[in-house]
């Protein structure tokens, strides 16, 4: 999937219209990559031990998992704006996380289907920190215009006797 979504995301970034063979060819490449990693990673795995293998295949993925959700707080944080931010796809995410997690818990012992499912919790949680961070500037950003609001038509009322918004119903 992520093969499909990745030249998407190239060609979104660029200014003009690409092809659509440029599309296929970045999909191509990214496909051939994405097989010949999997190809290595298989081989890499095979060779190690149970432990190292787990903890290279599930324990740090879950912490790139985490990592990969700071830029994305970061930005929300230090512009302040979360414009661009689809609720729906983080809501389809958890829910899908959510699901694999009931899978999981429903066919394992507690503490098989813990291990299992380190990726799926830290997505999930990362993501609820996500909307969280995400409705705290909503809402900063709500407070801080209705308190803009409330300064204008109070200036408006003590200089001129009306508020901005009387002046601009004139107009």
């Amino acid at each position: 999937v992520s093969c499909l979504v990745e030249p998407q995301f190239v060609i979104f970034r660029k200014p003009q219209a690409l092809l659509y063979v440029k599309l296929l060819a970045l999909t191509l490449l990214f496909i051939a990559t994405q097989l010949c990693a999997t190809s290595l990673f298989y081989l890499v795995f095979r060779a190690l031990s149970e432990e190292v293998a787990y903890a290279l295949g599930n324990f740090c993925p879950s912490v790139l998992f985490v990592v990969a959700f700071f830029p994305q707080i970061w930005e929300f944080v230090s512009i302040r704006d979360v414009q661009g931010y689809s609720f729906g796809v983080t809501i389809l995410d958890i829910a899908g996380c959510a699901l694999n997690c009931v899978y999981l818990y429903a066919q394992k012992d507690l503490l098989d289907a813990t291990k299992e499912a380190i990726p799926f919790l830290a997505i999930g949680f990362m993501h609820l920190v996500l909307i969280g961070t995400a409705l705290v500037i909503l809402g900063s950003r709500k407070q801080s215009n209705l308190a803009e609001s409330n300064k204008s038509c109070a200036e408006g009322d003590l200089n001129t006797g009306k508020s901005d918004t009387q002046d601009d119903i004139l107009v």
